[in-house]
């Protein structure tokens, strides 16, 4: 949840709930429990999808990312905190001091993010192949990407990622030359995602059942609404980076 944001909360745009150990009594975004230590929380959701066929195999495809993000407004706001951050990058590149560069990387992350560790995480459905008789609101079972073996149904692979705390000294660690900032990354091992409703380039809700860490652990559980959002299609999965 955004440390600016209410403690309690009635979900908007995103309605998840996370079925792992330690739920709270009051759920932000309808959303409670722990990954990696740290409490999950979004603040909104959106999608992209692109249909097509293949140029090279003459294979059809439809594929649908979807993205639980840390940010209200990800549509408007994402790229522009992507690019405001290239832009700084820049700088230091051409000679900004680093403690100038990491004031500046901190002030422009906390007022994107706050000052908390926030979550950020990327469903890719694939709604192709599939018998003419299914319907692409159906069960998505997980596939890995990196399989050699490809899929014969719709199918879904997730990442779901916790960055550390904004901070100066996450910068500054950069310039020490001991770590760099970036997130700890929770891939999908098994699982699966419904898509329950649908309305092609305009919204969509999922049903998540996602395991992250191993079969033997809760999955990662509940339902998204997200809005059809035409930037998404160039959201990173990775971003934030003070070099």
């Amino acid at each position: 949840m955004h440390p600016r944001s209410p403690a309690c909360r009635a979900p908007t745009t995103l309605a998840v709930l996370a079925s792992v150990v330690g739920l709270n009594a009051c759920l932000p975004y309808g959303l409670g429990g722990t990954l990696g230590g740290e409490q999950l929380a979004f603040e909104d959701a959106v999608y992209f999808e692109l249909r097509g066929t293949d140029p090279g195999t003459a294979i059809p495809f439809h594929d649908i990312e979807l993205w639980l993000t840390p940010l209200e407004d990800p549509c408007d706001r994402l790229p522009v905190l992507v690019d405001e951050l290239a832009a700084l990058r820049a700088e230091q590149i051409d000679g900004l001091p680093p403690v100038d560069y990491c004031n500046a990387w901190e002030a422009l992350m906390s007022s994107y993010l706050g000052e908390a560790p926030f979550w950020y995480a990327q469903i890719r459905m694939k709604a192709l192949p599939r018998d003419e008789d299914v319907r692409i609101e159906t069960l998505y079972p997980f596939h890995d990407e990196i399989s050699p073996e490809l899929a014969d149904s719709p199918n879904f692979d997730a990442d779901v990622l916790l960055y550390p705390a904004p901070t100066f000294d996450a910068c500054a660690e950069e310039f020490s030359g001991t770590t760099s900032y970036a997130a700890t990354e929770f891939p999908a091992l098994g699982g699966d995602a419904e898509l329950d409703s649908y309305s092609e380039d305009a919204e969509l809700e999922t049903v998540l059942n996602i395991n992250l860490e191993s079969v033997d652990t809760d999955p990662f559980q509940g339902r998204s609404s997200a809005s059809y959002c035409i930037p998404a299609r160039d959201f990173p999965l990775h971003f934030g980076l003070g070099l």
